[in-house]
């Protein structure tokens, strides 16, 4: 029989062996951050991987590729080799919790593997606390291009929480970024502007601008427009506050080049001068503009006003706001009355020569030529629009993301602010009109009030981003913050779904599909021309999730 005091140290032991196991598997705790940490933090993306290459003869060596199954290949764009068996490059990680695999491509067209290591994320747990995550299927694409937000209080309060919906619905209460996430939720890159050590808050309106590239447009108070690096290394600005003429910049723009961008603007009008109502004297409203920008010269121009197409006495609208929300016009100004036409999309279409604009307020779809100084055409339920959809069940109310889907077709997300169940729908335009030819609804319904999109994929695939949706019969949201993203095919099959939850109010309206987060391109590797050793392929834990589905309370 061993001593007492054995069993007593071994259960101590024991116990404190637990302990330790539990520790270790707790989630690390959420840091506080500084504005200089976050105005550095694209950067830190970056990773610095330094190879072993003894295995090979490095001047047969043409390029480095690097990558994982379940997202993809790339081709290093900086990669250099440092000694006779030392290569180093510089990538943006595809995955933190996939192993990258590196491989050679050898000046013979075989590829060598080279190396098999798992990189350590970089980013802070703060932003941790928006949850990504797919419900079912299986995304598309490699990454995903979409808009975050934290509240404010977690600088400084990382822990800060409420049970209060209501509490961060507002734009003051939070911070606006960009970020990356692949096909599996995992975020893989984050940009935060930062401007005098001043954040952001109003949501904003991102793209890719090319590989590597992104524009961010916030809107409204902030009317700030940057192109970024994906090194975070700003390559364009522009202050619509700042400029020699301050006006307001909002929803969405188009770039063409490096150098010019045209963005939403708006103006104050009175109501009185287009209704000659004695009710209306003291009544404004605001109406939008276009805005050419020189990016380099910093210089602005207003290049189109609607009025004389449009005006609130003779074109419906609906604003779907409270008649207490006041509109923002400019600085320093007092608000208006109500939004009249609310552009929320401009996109140069090239087969088209032209640029097709969502005007939300008044459910009309136009073509702009491409100097915006004219409406060419515009569709919509009204006998003197061009494309006249003369079916009441086929009329749209409230739109974004319009794009041609052919020489003759055009798809956009109908938010159906009167019926309340959002919908996908393509038409076609012809002389006698438009027809509805393809609609998509969501197998549960969903009713998202405002922003939203639809996107194409390749393959004759979808992307729909539902911001904030009623589910069902709920008379609001059930998950005050989240949204959901959908991929569909002409079948109408949902292929993939994912929701997306911020502790905040939702800071965008769309998430667009991107090839590559760095300016590496993608690359197609044949794994019959691989020699040498192959790595076993490490699949990624949740690739395959168990199937889950949105249900009505």
């Amino acid at each position: 029989m061993q001593p007492q005091y054995y069993h007593r140290k071994h259960h101590l032991k024991y116990a404190l062996s637990l302990i330790l196991i539990f520790i270790l598997n707790q989630p690390a705790p959420i840091q506080a951050m500084s504005i200089h940490e976050l105005a550095q933090l694209s950067q830190q993306f970056i990773t610095t991987v330094n190879l072993n290459t003894s295995q090979l003869n490095t001047k047969q060596l043409s390029a480095v590729i690097y990558g994982h199954p379940e997202i993809g290949f790339f081709k290093a764009s900086t990669w250099t080799i440092q000694s006779r068996h030392q290569l180093q490059l510089k990538i943006v990680a595809p995955s933190y919790q996939l192993p990258v695999q590196f491989y050679g491509k050898l000046t013979n067209g075989n590829y060598i593997f080279i190396h098999q290591r798992t990189l350590n994320s970089p980013t802070p747990s703060i932003f941790l606390t928006n949850r990504i995550k797919v419900i079912s299927g299986k995304l598309t694409h490699p990454f995903y291009l979409l808009n975050g937000a934290l509240p404010r209080k977690a600088l400084i309060q990382p822990q800060f929480n409420s049970k209060d919906p209501e509490l961060f619905r507002r734009n003051h209460h939070r911070f606006t970024y960009v970020m990356v996430i692949n096909r599996f939720g995992e975020i893989v890159w984050i940009h935060v502007p930062v401007i005098d050590d001043t954040l952001f808050s109003s949501y904003l309106s991102s793209k890719a601008v090319g590989r590597g590239f992104y524009g961010l447009m916030f809107g409204k108070h902030s009317g700030y427009f940057e192109i970024v690096k994906y090194s975070g290394e700003v390559m364009r600005k522009f202050s619509s506050k700042d400029a020699e003429v301050p006006f307001v910049m909002h929803h969405d723009y188009e770039t063409l080049g490096a150098q010019k961008l045209f963005a939403v603007g708006n103006e104050k009008q009175s109501l009185y001068k287009f209704t000659r109502n004695p009710a209306h004297k003291d009544q404004t409203f605001v109406s939008d503009t276009i805005i050419g920008i020189d990016l380099i010269k910093g210089q602005s121009k207003k290049l189109l006003s609607f009025t004389s197409r449009f005006n609130p006495n003779i074109t419906p609208y609906m604003t779907g706001d409270a008649k207490d929300d006041k509109k923002f016009v400019m600085w320093g100004q007092p608000k208006a009355d109500f939004d009249f036409l609310h552009i929320n999309s401009v996109d140069y279409v090239s087969e088209w020569n032209g640029v097709l604009v969502s005007f939300r307020n008044i459910s009309k779809v136009g073509l702009l030529d491409t100097q915006f100084q004219k409406v060419l055409w515009t569709l919509g339920s009204e006998p003197s629009d061009t494309y006249y959809i003369a079916e009441k069940t086929a009329q749209f109310r409230h739109q974004h993301t319009p794009f041609i889907t052919s020489k003759d077709t055009l798809m956009l997300f109908d938010n159906a602010i009167t019926t309340k169940r959002s919908r996908i729908v393509e038409y076609k335009l012809s002389s006698r009109g438009a027809q509805l030819i393809w609609e998509f609804q969501p197998k549960i319904p969903l009713f998202a009030k405002d922003r939203s999109s639809v996107y194409p994929l390749a393959k004759d695939r979808f992307a729909v981003y539902f911001v904030k949706p009623i589910i069902g019969n709920q008379t609001r949201a059930a998950i005050p913050h989240q949204d959901l993203y959908l991929e569909i095919d002409r079948a109408k099959n949902e292929l993939g779904v994912m929701a997306i939850t911020f502790p905040v109010a939702s800071p965008g309206y769309r998430m667009i599909p991107i090839t590559s987060v760095s300016d590496d391109p993608p690359h197609h590797l044949n794994l019959q021309r691989i020699r040498g050793h192959s790595p076993l392929t490490a699949r990624y834990s949740k690739s395959s999730p168990p199937t889950a589905t949105l249900s009505q309370p």
